[in-house]
């Protein structure tokens, strides 16, 4: 299993604020489940793995992916490590997913990720769970340009990073968790891409060496 995380702080930030949106709109807390988290803050649980799997997981197919930890993901998780190779232990509860949801705290495996990219790079008739098309072009589309590189891309659309290339544009997204590392990029116009998931906080060294094999190449330029 993976967890995906943000794109910086300031991504983090927005997510954990769209889920507060959702929760107030739509969802139902639970205070007399909570638990306290950084600078004090009280959290209590919420609706929001019910809520996520009605709206968007089961709908896309994504049958092993979820905000909360139980058996069936216990029976096949990947354990994450350290740096130095040594096990962790992580269990995502009703409260972690209330406090950090949106913001990194998806349990999922590489091909139901995949059923999720599929659903952006090749989009079907929008419905409860799908969005437009017009919507899924403006989530895309790079709405911040930098200077310089930050975090691997040149620009910011909405929730992906644009990463320009010779051959065309890819979108991306990192992933890093107290061990887990990961990397989705895809190019929307070939309707391609590929996800990378490892459960080491070394992982993103197997990535780089991965992305930079030569198999890899050949499939980034068959891409163009």
């Amino acid at each position: 299993m993976i967890e995906r995380d943000h794109q910086g702080s300031g991504a983090m930030r927005r997510r954990a604020f769209l889920q507060s949106v959702v929760t107030h709109l739509t969802g139902h807390v639970n205070p007399r489940v909570c638990s306290p988290y950084e600078a004090g803050l009280k959290v209590c649980a919420t609706d929001f793995d019910a809520y996520m799997k009605e709206n968007l997981l089961v709908p896309f197919g994504m049958g092993s992916s979820g905000y909360l930890w139980n058996e069936a993901i216990a029976s096949h998780a990947a354990r994450p490590h350290d740096d130095k190779g040594m096990p962790l232990t992580r269990h995502a509860t009703a409260t972690d997913a209330a406090r950090y949801g949106a913001a990194g705290g998806l349990l999922t495996t590489p091909t139901d990720y995949a059923k999720f990219l599929i659903e952006l790079i090749a989009p079907q008739r929008s419905d409860a769970s799908r969005l437009t098309q017009a919507s899924v072009t403006e989530m895309l589309r790079p709405q911040v340009t930098f200077k310089n590189r930050t975090e691997g891309a040149d620009a910011w659309a909405l929730g992906w990073g644009i990463q320009r290339k010779a051959n065309g544009d890819f979108i991306r997204h990192g992933g890093s968790n107290p061990g887990f590392q990961a990397l989705v990029a895809a190019k929307v116009r070939n309707k391609s891409g590929f996800i990378i998931a490892t459960n080491s906080d070394n992982g993103y060294e197997v990535i780089k060496r991965l992305v930079a094999s030569e198999a890899m190449q050949r499939f980034i330029q068959v891409t163009a």
